[in-house]
């Protein structure tokens, strides 16, 4: 307030009323830049919080997924010790098939009973 009555004293109204006018108009552009950086920042921030959303999003979808095929995996595993038990103590067990591996690596599928022969290695599939 003192700078504006020490104006008043030295310079002419039309010279005051132009400083106030440059001064008022420095305010309000102040204002409109502070608001346009704002709005800028606020929409490059919720660009920012959507980006990580998807990203969050596809990490969850990722992770069900493994964890879709883990319980499935489990489950099979399950299957397949379960028709071996019921196999081993004498029940009649449905899809249960055996494969031999040959000399060359290859597995052979055959269905029948457990062989403790020399027909070279032995395991089990539940289809």
């Amino acid at each position: 307030m003192n700078t504006v009555l020490q104006w008043a004293s030295n310079y002419s109204i039309p010279v005051l009323v132009l400083l106030s006018s440059l001064a008022a108009l420095i305010y309000v552009l102040q204002l409109v830049t502070g608001q346009a950086v704002k709005s800028q920042f606020d929409r490059y921030l919720k660009e920012l919080e959507l980006r990580l959303e998807r990203r969050l999003d596809f990490e969850q979808y990722v992770l069900l997924e493994r964890y879709k095929l883990t319980c499935e995996f489990a489950q099979r595993l399950s299957q397949i010790m379960t028709n071996l038990n019921r196999h081993r103590h004498g029940q009649e067990v449905e899809n249960l098939y055996w494969f031999r591996l040959d000399a060359s690596g290859f597995g052979k599928w055959v269905s029948g009973h457990w062989s403790t022969g020399d027909m070279g290695h032995w395991g089990t599939s539940a289809l």
